[in-house]
């Protein structure tokens, strides 16, 4: 049946079937395993457009199958924050931030986005500007595990200081607001690269943003923890 084709009348359109993440991974690795055994002999099998032989074939395919797993690893937490997002009571979010956001009014609208790893992330907007919420999952879970409230303490010791990060603005500890813990911090706009070698970029681009990103990671590392208020911060 194709899939415009409507039902015969009283027939209910056959359930599709979904593969989980999991299942997904499986049969990816299953691929690549027969990939690699179909070619042993061979003398050169190219990949992607790339020459390569032997291991360094089952090492291109073991690389390529984990970013996958990860992208839908990704595909899966957003889906999970898109639901938590809907179940979020957005009235006692706006009591507790009322006060606490410069020119909160009006009640906030949340969005799920992605990127925020296995924390889910929001954007949360007001008629006068966005923000960003970040919470920890609800459920059970181990007791330092997704310390959203780790991530407040540090970006607020580095905005103490005029480092470039995102303004944090609250960090709520009380689970009973929405569910579990959560902060909130300005949303800032900007380009994210997601692949390192910058292919989009022109040499002279490129050399800016790796001389750029190395100065902030040497005066990331200038400061003492202990001076900016991180002296307990970490496992002793």
């Amino acid at each position: 049946m194709c899939p415009d084709t409507p039902p015969e009348d009283g027939q209910q359109p056959p359930a599709r079937e979904v593969m989980s993440t999991s299942d997904v991974g499986r049969a990816l690795r299953r691929i690549a395993h027969e990939i690699v055994e179909r070619n042993k002999g061979a003398a050169d099998v190219v990949l992607l457009g790339i020459p390569s032989r032997g291991v360094e074939l089952a090492q291109r395919l073991g690389a390529l199958i984990t970013e996958i797993e990860g992208e839908l690893r990704e595909i899966e937490s957003l889906k999970g924050a898109s639901k938590q997002g809907a179940q979020i009571d957005v009235a006692a979010l706006d009591a507790y931030l009322k006060g606490r956001l410069p020119g909160l009014s009006g009640a906030p609208e949340l969005a799920a986005i992605s990127g925020g790893q296995s924390n889910p992330t929001y954007e949360l907007t007001t008629p006068t500007a966005a923000y960003v919420l970040r919470r920890k999952p609800p459920g059970a879970l181990l007791p330092s595990a997704h310390a959203v409230d780790r991530e407040y303490q540090v970006i607020s010791a580095l905005a103490a200081q005029g480092f470039p990060v995102a303004k944090p603005h609250a960090l709520c500890l009380d689970e009973g607001v929405i569910g579990s813990i959560f902060y909130v911090m300005d949303k800032v706009e900007g380009r994210i690269f997601w692949d390192l070698k910058l292919p989009g970029l022109t040499p002279v681009e490129r050399r800016a943003v790796y001389e750029a990103q190395t100065d902030t990671l040497a005066r990331l590392h200038a400061f003492d923890p202990a001076a900016i208020g991180l002296g307990d911060y970490g496992k002793a």
